[in-house]
């Protein structure tokens, strides 16, 4: 190579690529032309920390994830939607497409509420993430909810093309706080985008079949 010469090591984070190179080359661009390269994700654990600090988890509450996602009291679920929304921002960043979350509680009482996460497809989510959200939900300490996030993180690869997020709400009194809380941990992990739906609680079904079909038009019209 002539001139100035780039030396660049066989793992790479693409913040690492764009302090060296600009982000005048798109990241798919540097991803076709630099194959023997593994790109990683990058978290600002920073800026993690300070977003995590202000959503809590109650000591004794331990959820987990299942068919019908997370359900529980309404005040118990922020810090569970916040770590929700760190892992769907990294599933859509590692897919490069956009991917869904749903907070509602179908039928249970108004006072509680829920969480499921959607893949890109508009399916549910894959069991390997399944477990994800449970570790990320019931982490006890800040410490072990960052190393979680971390070596998640460390697996994954960033797509060629960046990902976003739809989150969908019901009505329920709860509804868009934890919406509030969802959207910041995926913006505390660099995800680009977020639209929000609300609907009738009395339509649960209704919501998440829309929230399925935004993400299936989003995937035909955005690309």
């Amino acid at each position: 190579m002539q001139g100035n010469a780039i030396s660049l090591g066989p793992v790479c984070s693409t913040a690492e690529l764009t302090a060296i190179l600009g982000d005048t080359v798109p990241r798919c661009t540097l991803i076709a032309r630099l194959p023997h390269l593994k790109l990683v994700m990058q978290l600002d654990i920073a800026a993690v920390r300070a977003a995590a600090a202000c959503y809590s988890k109650p000591e004794a509450f331990r959820p987990s994830y299942g068919t019908a996602g997370f359900r529980a009291e309404a005040s118990l679920l922020p810090s569970t939607m916040f770590r929700c929304g760190m892992l769907i921002g990294l599933k859509a960043s590692s897919c490069g497409q956009a991917c869904g979350v749903m907070v509602t509680a179908s039928h249970n009482p108004e006072q509680d509420n829920g969480l499921k996460l959607v893949e890109a497809s508009g399916e549910m989510l894959d069991q390997a993430w399944e477990a994800h959200a449970t570790q990320l939900a019931q982490a006890q300490t800040e410490e072990q909810l960052l190393q979680a996030l971390a070596a998640l993180a460390e697996t994954l690869q960033p797509a060629g093309s960046p990902g976003r997020v739809i989150i969908g709400c019901d009505t329920r009194p709860s509804g868009a706080d934890l919406a509030a809380a969802c959207s910041a941990g995926e913006l505390a992990v660099g995800d680009e985008c977020v639209s929000c739906m609300r609907k009738a609680a009395a339509w649960a079904c209704s919501v998440m079949r829309a929230c399925h079909y935004q993400l299936v038009l989003t995937r035909i019209v955005w690309w």
